[in-house]
């Protein structure tokens, strides 16, 4: 059976510290519109627009973040992303 892959993160990747940063921006901003996703983590985080455009392509790919259903075009942390993200922080190689 395939296991959900938020529910096993078991190896660390090299994207992770990058995919928990952009997370985290979208849980403190919360409103932002999902075209300027990939251009405000590379402003935020002084990405270079295409790695920032991956990132935001695998935080959609894989469901971690989700339009808000209140707010067209907004965006939120998915519950998944939550998860990922509790199951990440809890790892002792991503404390802060």
């Amino acid at each position: 059976m395939v296991q959900d892959a938020s529910s096993a993160h078991l190896l660390p990747s090299p994207f992770d510290p990058y995919i928990i940063d952009a997370l985290r921006f979208v849980e403190r901003q919360g409103d932002i519109p999902i075209a300027e996703l990939a251009a405000r983590c590379a402003a935020e985080f002084q990405w270079l627009p295409g790695f920032a455009d991956v990132v935001v392509a695998f935080l959609r790919t894989n469901r971690l973040i989700t339009l808000d259903p209140w707010e067209p075009g907004s965006l939120q942390v998915a519950p998944r992303g939550q998860r990922w993200l509790a199951e990440v922080a809890a790892d002792p190689a991503f404390t802060e």
